[in-house]
């Protein structure tokens, strides 16, 4: 609990601070979303949803809500997707990867190490 009146204070901003950007990360989240289903939808107004979209993550970039390498980075793979969608690539390809057999456990420890020197 608080003890001065500054920390008090502190608590006060802080509450109202963190309502604030709870909301704010809220309405963030809804219109990527919306965004993100309008452009896999390949909805007509997709790309309307997508300014959108992206003006309200440079709001809470001014704003100090999301950092701005984080909204960059959304910004960047919403119209990453967009574009594919529109030169009718498909969003999500499966991995071509190979899949690799797991080796079994290496003991780190050798033998040699655990044994006693006479």
């Amino acid at each position: 609990m608080a003890h001065t009146k500054s920390s008090i204070k502190d608590l006060k901003r802080i509450r109202k601070r963190t309502t604030r950007n709870r909301t704010l990360k809220s309405k963030m989240r809804t219109f990527v979303k919306k965004a993100h289903s309008s452009i896999e939808s390949g909805s007509d107004d997709s790309g309307d949803k997508l300014k959108t979209a992206i003006r309200v993550l440079d709001k809470m970039v001014s704003k100090g809500i999301v950092h701005p390498n984080n909204a960059a980075r959304k910004k960047s793979r919403m119209v990453e997707q967009r574009t594919k969608v529109l030169k009718g690539i498909p969003i999500h390809q499966p991995s071509t990867k190979k899949v690799t057999e797991e080796k079994p456990a290496v003991d780190t420890v050798s033998e040699t190490a655990t044994e006693k020197p006479e």
